[in-house]
């Protein structure tokens, strides 16, 4: 099993946490920019590590990781406001249950309950896309934080 963890994001995230949003938003979200060099370059050019470790520093912002065998393949953000503003996964890790992993932290965040969260996940198989969305539900462990 593959065990993927989800924490608060920490300036030294910076480098591997942009390459997931900008290999995400490339690659995964092609449906939006169409692969429109122009768009794309908007979505993408604030999307730099010194950026990234700006918005760290915002209190109204509260960012997420996930990893997933110790490399991080997923970036979350929320805003003091509640929207969830960013819940980017790398390709090739899409439907593991980490978004879901993600979104259950962010949303503990926002409520103010600081929990530690540790997704354990199953490979995927053969099933039909209906098992996979269910199976990819995580099972979450609390502990103090």
């Amino acid at each position: 099993m593959n065990q993927c963890i989800v924490r608060p994001a920490v300036v030294s995230d910076a480098e591997s946490a942009v390459a997931v949003l900008r290999d995400s938003i490339t690659y995964l979200c092609v449906a939006d920019h169409q692969n429109d060099p122009s768009t794309l370059q908007r979505w993408l050019q604030n999307k730099t590590t010194d950026n990234f470790s700006q918005w760290l520093q915002d209190s109204e912002r509260h960012f997420v990781v996930a990893e997933l065998n110790s490399e991080v393949c997923g970036v979350g953000m929320v805003r003091n406001s509640g929207d969830l503003d960013l819940c980017y996964i790398q390709p090739g890790k899409e439907r593991l249950g980490i978004g879901a992993a993600m979104f259950l932290r962010e949303s503990n965040l926002f409520l103010g309950t600081a929990l530690c969260e540790t997704t354990t996940m199953k490979k995927p198989s053969a099933q039909s896309r209906s098992n996979k969305l269910l199976n990819a539900r995580p099972r979450v462990r609390h502990a103090a934080h």
